[in-house]
Formats: C-alpha cells, sequence, structure tokens
C-alpha cells in the first residue's frame, strides 16, 4: 500500500531473573603427573527467568617432563 507507520515500544532492561552459581573443584598428585576435578552448577543463567539451569564438568590431567 506505500503507508508509512509508526510505533512506540517500551522494553525493560532489567534482568528478569537472578544468577546464582555453585562450583567445586579438588585437586592432587596422581601417577606422576597432577589431576583436576571442576563442576559447575548455575540458575538462571545470563540473569534470565526462562533459561535452562546450566550443568558442567570437567577434568584434567598434567604430566610435567
Amino acid at each position: 500500500t506505500g503507508e508509512t507507520g509508526f510505533e512506540q515500544r517500551l522494553f525493560s532492561h532489567s534482568p528478569s531473573g537472578r544468577e546464582i552459581d555453585y562450583e567445586i573443584a579438588y585437586g592432587r598428585s596422581l601417577w606422576g603427573g597432577y589431576v583436576d576435578f571442576n563442576a559447575f552448577y548455575r540458575t538462571d543463567p545470563g540473569h534470565i527467568d526462562l533459561m535452562k539451569d546450566d550443568i558442567g564438568a570437567a577434568i584434567r590431567f598434567t604430566v610435567r617432563k
């Protein structure tokens, strides 16, 4: 139709959720090297209420020559 329109929209920049992080780590000497274990759990990632909770873990083994 060739019409031009104007619309005003307002939105909030304040977070909808509250991100809370839990983390646990452990490390020790093992088999001539060093092993680290790390695990985390995060609620409302990015402070967004609708985001699924985040869970992760990592294991690292280091050998020095």
